[in-house]
């Protein structure tokens, strides 16, 4: 693959543990050491896998869709109650999440138009 920005990992049916996050990120690293990827799971590991990635300085991704519930409230409002509980984790851990203009650079997305 000549653009790393296109690695994709798909893992379905492999168990989202600490053990397979390092495996997979691992295998990321080895093969696509200029990637940009983001680490994100479901169901009830989703909170367990996303806090070990930013611990581990990887990118993010939560919402709504991958988990109806958080780990301290099992009814949250929207997929903003999912990022606030990231953001939270990120500046806990001493990162401060990307801006969506840095987010849309960092992934080499189209500027949002004015």
């Amino acid at each position: 693959m000549d653009d790393p920005r296109a690695c994709i990992c798909e893992t379905k049916g492999l168990p989202s543990t600490s053990k397979n996050y390092f495996f997979i990120t691992d295998r990321i690293r080895e093969f696509y050491p200029q990637a940009t990827w983001v680490a994100h799971s479901s169901g009830l590991l989703t909170f367990e896998i996303v806090a070990l990635a930013i611990a581990t300085c990887a990118h993010v991704r939560v919402g709504f869709e991958d988990s109806p519930w958080l780990p301290d409230n099992p009814q949250p409002r929207s997929s903003a109650d999912h990022v606030e509980w990231a953001v939270t984790t990120s500046r806990l851990h001493g990162r401060e999440p990307a801006t969506p203009a840095q987010v849309r650079e960092i992934l080499d997305l189209i500027p949002k138009p004015s």
